[in-house]
């Protein structure tokens, strides 16, 4: 995470959120947060209740995704503020991490795999 950005180097820290990397322009704030061990297990827990109570109706797809899930070694937050960046510059650092990583994404609700496909939604709908 130490070099998503060519031309900007990032400040690294060291916080309660766990290994911080962030990027930051004069419009833009980019936080790139590596979850520490202890916190992670408590994190995926918390996220595969989430899966289980949202895909009841799919017990085959969501024991799929559990065992795919329970191999996370790796979790990342990424804060992008403000929202929108009209010169892609928080969308080029993701891009460089979902290629590089190959993540499982989860954002609103909605879980996507590094190509941006549904795994699975809010509405228990499968990709």
């Amino acid at each position: 995470m130490k070099c998503l950005v060519r031309e900007l180097k990032p400040e690294e820290m060291k916080n309660e959120k766990g290994l911080v990397y962030l990027y930051e322009w004069e419009d833009l704030r980019v936080e790139c947060m590596e979850l520490p061990e202890e916190e992670r297990e408590k994190y995926l827990e918390g996220f595969l209740m989430y899966v289980r109570t949202i895909g009841s109706n799919y017990p085959f797809q969501v024991i799929e995704l559990i065992n795919k899930l329970r191999k996370t070694t790796l979790v990342v937050n990424v804060d992008i503020t403000p929202k929108r960046d009209p010169q892609g510059r928080a969308e080029d650092i993701i891009g460089k991490l979902c290629y590089g990583l190959k993540p499982i994404v989860y954002f609103e609700g909605t879980i996507f795999d590094h190509n941006s496909n549904i795994i699975f939604a809010p509405e228990g709908a499968f990709g």
